[in-house]
């Protein structure tokens, strides 16, 4: 090895990585395989038990399966690979490091964290074993190894002390942050108080007697029960309706059996709260009443630990289906992916979208073509300092990911699986890595939106697919485009009675819930009847009745979307004034596969996100073609130009309450305007959904020059000033003018982004010049919109468990043929009852007969 390692070394294929290189030694870049992998790879032919890993380039410091190995060999005829080979052994109760401590189970409601939980990490010591592998000369020797030469060790050392290309860290799934409580500086507490025993046997509550789940007003001192569950377990409620019977006066209280040195639950019950919260004045309040928190101990069940062994562990075969027990699969298009911590969004998203024809077609059957092409490119440039990397082009990723899930080829074989489980997973960090890379949310470890990152994903997706359509099938089509349609706007002016007809693309379809359509409401009206007589009685013993919950037709959502609207500002050109007018949206275009979402969440008074409890009842097909536009009507008689389009933007004044109500929420004054008058005020709610589409415009916040604003894209030229302060950097001005395209021409957001695309920069910069120019004669351009009978079958859906988005859990349902799967995160099985009812996001397919 010593010779042939000499020559590679002659020839300048050994390269020290320095500390700003990236090194991505846990994962290969065009498989799944990984330092875990067992025999050839990520190939399941494979039956050595040598091998396996992942090997490293120690010129490229780029990772390598077996399988994939040849594609490394493009620019050069071998070179020398570092073969780095984990196993995990399960850590047992003696002699682990453990100091025997015993496990006391799950008791907060998180991934990852001491007391969540566990991952892979936390259940298993890591034994590692490294070689050095000369590759084709098929030579491999253990490392340490005497004699090589010392720019290879060097090598060696320097990669495995770098931070893998993906570094975000595991952090809580689950876990909700929350809110400092107003009320605690100026908190009232009883004048003359009577301690509370320190003695947990000695509690009650004052209404039942019940000895758990009691929860002490820090006020007047009042021990009542918390709520009772669903299932019948928690209390009476005394503690609640103690804090109404007092004129609601004493908002906050703590629960004693979890009071410790470290904190205790606190809940407050004012109505802008509403919630769990945190009170930073707690020892204080708990001296009042004679309760030391550094002498107490946690004597009963914390309120995330009551939430998980309720409803929501996060095991496998307790993941219920109305109780049915869940028969684990595994084989092409049932390959689950792993949660990166807070990545089960994205994960649900990605079920369904490498679901559907296009990317099947494109990505998956063309993947090894996708590769080569790549390599082959790749090669050519290699002695630039800007050349492509595998890593870094979405192309070959899609490619990487869609052959896993759709083909089940690059999947891992895992060593630990129990003998019978067929389950197959990926773990795509290359993917959430690169798909997140500038963007300020999707690159943290946060929970998301499904829906924002669906609409993220196709901008990212069809930016590289204009970058770098030549990888892809000659016939290829844009993956955007088997999502994306055209709403039509009809506006009919209330006086002349003259119509105006406006096109917008869209690949979401909105819809709104209508709960007073509930085909229940006298049932619901008799539960609510029942229960505040309960609470007039006072009555507490008998099992709780199972909530009575809206049952909304899906028929009437889409009946709402399509209702005429009333606009009583809208400016018409016929009449030379404001007037009112109605407005109907229809479809000008279906496409072949139309996502759906279901606005389950909304902000309250307080302007905090909340979840309707709320059934639709999702149908199994549905036919859209009645909403279809006919265009202008015979007979009718077009608006002149002047109506209320970008053309006429100072027609509209906003409305002040609608801005008052944005501002509300800390949005400027300016940005709040804008937003009613780019709505034709609208109202709040459709205002704040533009807001959070445009707030990171350049001039979101500038004055309004008249009283209209021109909204959406880029701006036209950017400022010296802007140019000078980018290139002050070390960028040119043309890297600065793109960037300052990509981010709406803000500084701070182009600085980002210039250094976040470092190691493709000039790829990138094609990219944006490309679609600025609007270049149609590329692979996949002229077919931006499909249109096709709107006659659809429902694909599969997203539900999410939780009080928001931004917290909570996904889980995808997909159907494949006529069967359902769940697919929740690295789990996947048939799925016997799939909640169609409580989807947030749908996938329909169009029927093909």
């Amino acid at each position: 090895m010593e010779g042939i390692a000499a020559k590679y070394v002659e020839k300048g294929l050994v390269r020290v990585p320095r500390e700003a290189d990236e090194v991505w030694k846990d994962e290969c870049a065009y498989t799944f395989a990984n330092a875990f992998t067992t025999g050839g790879g990520a190939s399941p032919s494979s039956s050595s038990s040598e091998g396996g890993g992942v090997l490293v380039s120690l010129k490229t410091w780029i990772g390598y399966s077996e399988d994939s190995l040849g594609l490394a060999l493009h620019a050069d005829k071998g070179g020398l690979f570092l073969r780095i080979r984990r196993t995990k052994v399960e850590k047992g109760d003696d002699g682990d490091g453990s100091d025997g401590k015993k496990d006391e189970g799950v008791t907060e409601f998180a991934l990852g964290t001491e007391n969540g939980f566990k991952l892979d990490d936390q259940k298993y010591e890591v034994e590692e074993k490294l070689s050095l592998v000369a590759y084709p000369d098929n030579v491999e020797v253990g490392l340490p190894c005497d004699g090589l030469p010392p720019v290879v060790g060097e090598c060696v050392s320097a990669i495995m002390s770098h931070k893998d290309g993906h570094t975000e860290s595991l952090i809580s799934e689950w876990k909700e942050e929350l809110q400092v409580t107003k009320y605690a500086e100026a908190l009232m507490q009883d004048e003359s108080p009577v301690p509370v025993s320190s003695d947990p046997e000695k509690w009650r509550c004052a209404s039942c007697g019940a000895k758990t789940n009691l929860w002490l007003n820090l006020s007047d001192g009042y021990i009542g029960c918390g709520r009772r569950n669903f299932d019948g377990t928690g209390g009476c409620g005394a503690a609640l309706t103690h804090y109404e019977a007092t004129g609601s006066m004493f908002p906050l209280a703590v629960k004693l059996g979890t009071i410790t040195p470290k904190g205790a639950d606190v809940f407050c019950y004012a109505p802008d709260e509403n919630d769990m919260v945190i009170n930073p004045l707690l020892s204080k309040h708990l001296q009042h009443w004679g309760i030391n928190m550094l002498e107490m101990e946690k004597t009963d069940k914390t309120m995330a630990e009551m939430q998980i062994d309720l409803n929501l562990k996060h095991e496998f075969d307790s993941i219920t289906e109305e109780g049915s027990k869940l028969v684990p699969a595994g084989g092409p298009g049932l390959v689950g992916l792993k949660n990166l911590g807070n990545s089960c969004y994205m994960n649900s998203v990605m079920q369904l979208v490498c679901s559907t024809s296009g990317v099947k077609s494109t990505y998956a059957a063309h993947a090894q073509g996708i590769f080569d092409a790549f390599a082959a490119q790749a090669s050519s440039s290699s002695s630039s300092s800007s050349g492509k990397k595998p890593q870094s082009t979405l192309v070959v990723q899609m490619a990487k990911l869609s052959r896993a899930l759709v083909l089940a080829q690059g999947v891992p074989r895992e060593e630990e699986k129990e003998e019978g489980d067929c389950t197959l997973s990926v773990s795509p960090n290359m993917f959430k890595t690169l798909i997140g890379r500038g963007h300020p949310e999707f690159s943290s470890s946060r929970q998301q939106d499904s829906v924002e990152f669906f609409q993220h994903f196709l901008e990212q997706v069809s930016r590289a697919e204009r970058a770098d359509g030549s990888l892809l099938p000659e016939s290829f089509k844009r993956t955007s485009s088997h999502f994306t349609f055209q709403f039509e706007d009809r506006f009919e002016c209330g006086e002349s009675k003259k119509v105006m007809y406006k096109q917008r693309e869209d690949n979401v379809l909105a819809l709104s819930i209508p709960l007073d359509k509930a085909t229940n409401l006298e049932e619901i009206r008799e539960y609510e009847e029942r229960q505040n007589k309960k609470l007039k009685l006072e009555e507490t013993k008998g099992a709780e009745e199972p909530k009575v919950v809206p049952n909304v037709p899906f028929q009437a959502c889409l009946d709402s979307f399509a209702q005429e609207e009333v606009l009583d500002d809208f400016y018409s050109a016929a009449v030379m004034r404001k007037t009112a007018a109605s407005r109907t949206v229809r479809f000008k275009s279906f496409p072949p596969y139309l996502v759906v979402y279901l606005r389950r969440y909304y902000v309250d008074a307080s302007w905090r996100p909340c979840k309707m409890e709320v059934n639709v009842d999702i149908p199994d097909e549905i036919s859209l073609e009645g909403y279809r536009s006919a265009g202008l009507k015979p007979g009718e008689q077009e608006l002149p130009e002047g109506s209320p389009s970008k053309e006429e933007p100072a027609a509209v004044t906003p409305n002040q309450e609608i801005v008052n109500q944005l501002m509300g929420m800390g949005f400027s004054e300016n940005g709040c305007k804008r937003a009613a008058i780019a709505m034709q005020n609208a109202s709040a709610e459709v205002c704040m959904e533009w807001i959070l589409q445009h707030m990171e415009d350049a001039d979101f916040n500038d004055p309004i020059r008249g009283t209209g604003v021109q909204v959406g894209g880029p701006p036209a030229g950017h400022s010296q000033e802007s140019i000078m302060m980018l290139t002050s950097m070390g960028f040119t001005e043309r890297q600065c003018n793109a960037a300052l395209d990509a981010c709406q021409g803000s500084v701070e957001r182009a600085a980002d982004w210039l250094f976040s695309h470092a190691d493709d920069l000039e790829g990138a910069i094609d990219a944006i010049e490309t679609q600025k120019k609007g270049d149609g004669n590329k692979p996949g351009e002229g077919d931006k919109y499909e249109d096709v009978p709107g006659n659809y079958r429902l694909a599969g859906i997203v539900s999410h468990i939780g009080k928001n988005t931004g917290s909570g859990h996904y889980v995808a349902h997909v159907r494949r043929g006529s069967d359902w799967y769940i697919m929740n995160d690295e789990k996947v099985a048939r799925s016997e009852k799939p909640p169609l009812h409580l989807a947030y996001m749908c996938l329909f397919e169009a029927k093909k007969d």
